[in-house]
């Protein structure tokens, strides 16, 4: 540049200052979303349960958390309500313990069978009365046992420790096909849901009255019989 009056160059103009520039914007995930990921079910389900779950109170909430179950995406299969099954869901919503704020429009198939299914329905009710089979019935049982185990992570993740136990017995009920009365026998190797409810019928109720009983007394037993009664009494043994 020419020079300016004198002889002297002008002061050089300092550059402006060019902003930092900023690094990528980073999001801290939160408990929930992180439980969401673990257990690989949809964000918004994670959402959904944990808002149910904020405002449920402690004690039998199984209408309900079915409710929540089935109607999540990750649930199948789903079977929407047939002209035939209207009554059984009235019968369902209008008798429940409480009063659940579930609308008849919100019911589907499913919900009526797992509700049947955690009430020991055998198969062949659950096909003539619903038209679930027993295939589809499997499906659902696998899918309701892992999202009530998906559940209860998420009572653990919203504070809710006193549903945590609610919960697990949801989770054994779906796994099983049972009311909650037969949780601790259906746990015992060997019984299933039909034997557990004839031992409940016998007068033993946990693992504790297998121990008890004489080897006679459990082989006496409908649909237990010598051998699998020693075979029983040996696992407990082996547990302690």
């Amino acid at each position: 540049a020419a020079a300016g009056r004198g002889g002297k160059r002008p002061a050089k103009a300092s550059p402006a200052k060019r902003p930092a520039k900023a690094g990528p914007a980073r999001y801290a995930a939160t408990n929930l979303g992180r439980a969401a990921s673990t257990l690989y079910i949809d964000p918004e389900t994670a959402v959904r349960f944990h808002r149910a779950l904020a405002r449920a109170p402690p004690g039998d909430r199984t209408l309900e958390y079915l409710h929540l179950i089935t109607s999540s995406a990750e649930f199948f299969p789903r079977f929407a309500l047939r002209q035939r099954d209207y009554d059984e869901a009235r019968d369902l919503l209008e008798h429940a313990p409480e009063p659940w704020p579930i609308s008849l429009g919100e019911c589907t198939r499913s919900l009526l069978a797992m509700h049947a299914w955690v009430s020991e329905w055998p198969d062949i009710r659950l096909s003539e009365r619903l038209g679930v089979e027993s295939g589809d019935m499997h499906r659902m049982r696998e899918t309701g046992a892992r999202l009530a185990y998906c559940l209860r992570e998420i009572a653990r993740v919203s504070r809710r420790a006193d549903l945590l136990g609610d919960l697990e017995v949801l989770r054994a009920r779906i796994a099983a096909g049972i009311r909650a009365e037969l949780v601790p026998l259906a746990a015992v190797r060997g019984v299933g849901r039909v034997r557990a409810r004839r031992l409940y019928r016998a007068g033993i109720r946990d693992a504790a009255g297998l121990r008890r009983a004489p080897l006679a007394r459990l082989a006496g037993v409908d649909k237990i019989g010598p051998a699998l009664a020693a075979r029983i009494k040996a696992d407990l043994g082996r547990r302690g």
